[in-house]
């Protein structure tokens, strides 16, 4: 899995992932999905409940419904599906691409604000192999105070690689896992960046807005398949019933 946060100066972090998911012989699956939380980060701070909009999504290159978004009423998570109704993805290798944009996700502090994010999810059944996370600044907006956690929820060990690369004369982070991310393990990955970036909001409210209110404009109804869904986060995408047609373009790919 490959993350790349792209800040923006009005209060949104644009994401990019890239997903490299092997579909085992035998296994009959339309895509995969990807479970998200739209909840406040900084409950104590926060003017608006986040706002998530999808902008892309393909599976090997052909682009996928960006409206195939569920959101799960009172739990405050969305799940944004990845896939084709209309075919079965042929075992091996496919490449996967998500790109939406979310609101609310910055911490305002006194002196500097922050960005905090959880890269990959924690609901891999069989873990995330590689991940790397890139971390791109605003304009102008230098970033500093880098640092990632990987591991379960408590753990003090973070094996995790850091670098620096430039994009578009900006300094960004990179962080790369040095393991695997196994089920149930967290990598995470933060940084600070100049006060004033972002335009802070001037008021603010006590209690969490609804899930239904956030994502009401980016939902879609969802396959009949879902109830029968097992697992977190990105797990395959079981079909039901057959689909209407081959896909020739759904040839296995290397990774």
């Amino acid at each position: 899995m490959d993350v790349t946060l792209e800040l923006e100066r009005k209060n949104a972090v644009m994401v990019t992932k890239l997903l490299q998911v092997k579909i085992p012989q035998g296994n009959r699956n339309l895509g995969i999905f990807r479970t998200l939380p739209v909840s406040s980060r900084f409950p104590a701070r926060m003017a608006e409940a986040p706002f998530l909009h999808v902008l892309e999504a393909s599976i090997d290159g052909m682009p996928c419904r960006t409206d195939d978004v569920k959101a799960h009423f009172g739990s405050q998570n969305v799940t944004v599906y990845l896939q084709d109704k209309e075919a079965w993805l042929a075992p091996g290798m496919h490449s996967f691409r998500l790109v939406y944009e979310m609101t609310g996700m910055i911490g305002f502090g006194q002196d500097e604000d922050r960005i905090f994010w959880n890269v990959t999810g924690s609901g891999w059944e069989r873990g995330v192999l590689a991940s790397t996370c890139t971390l791109v600044p605003a304009e102008g907006a230098p970033l500093s105070h880098g640092k990632a956690y990987l591991g379960y929820a408590g753990s003090t060990d973070s094996p995790v690689d850091f670098a620096k690369t430039e994009r578009d004369g900006r300094t960004c982070f990179v962080f790369t896992a040095k393991t695997r991310v196994m089920h149930g393990q967290h990598f995470s990955v933060g940084a600070a960046f100049p006060k004033g970036t972002v335009p802070e909001p001037a008021l603010y409210r006590r209690k969490e807005t609804p899930c239904s209110r956030a994502c009401a404009p980016a939902t879609a109804s969802s396959p009949s398949s879902s109830a029968s869904l097992c697992g977190g986060a990105g797990d395959a995408l079981p079909r039901k019933s057959p689909p209407r047609r081959s896909s020739p373009r759904r040839a296995c790919r290397s990774a």
